[in-house]
């Protein structure tokens, strides 16, 4: 758990890092670049973070605040993309694009992403933002 701790604060971190004079796309261009390059760089943190089987029914409140806030952060970005999404909205877009983009790196990081294609998990990051935003106007 303590791991865990360490991994969300160090994803938390690169919201913190973000230049705060890009555009809203070019900011979540870089999360999301920054969260594939994290997981692919530190497979065994992947792992304890996300892998194997869940083994308990509900996680410590700092474990769940935590991903609330990386959810929430991710949200604020889209939002400053499209400033009239309704907070709701925000949150559920930014769930789907974290949910598809974690789905890319964590084929990617078992070595079976090649068995659907031959496009780098980055590039198909930068895919699923841009659907993203094209759905959000």
């Amino acid at each position: 758990m303590e791991v865990n701790r360490e991994t969300l604060s160090e994803l938390d971190a690169m919201f913190e890092a973000l230049p705060s004079d890009g555009s809203p796309k070019d900011r979540l261009e870089a999360i999301c670049l920054s969260y594939v390059n994290f997981m692919r760089r530190n497979p065994a943190r992947w792992s304890a973070l996300f892998g194997g089987l869940r083994e308990r029914d509900a996680f410590p409140e700092w474990y769940v605040g935590a991903i609330d806030q990386l959810m929430n952060r991710l949200a604020a970005l889209l939002t400053d993309h499209a400033p009239g999404l309704a907070p709701v909205a925000a949150l559920r877009s930014a769930e789907l694009l974290f949910i598809t983009i974690h789905g890319l790196v964590s084929l990617d990081v078992g070595r079976r992403l090649d068995m659907f294609t031959r496009r780098p998990a980055s590039d198909l990051a930068q895919s699923a933002l841009e659907a993203t935003l094209l759905s959000l106007g």
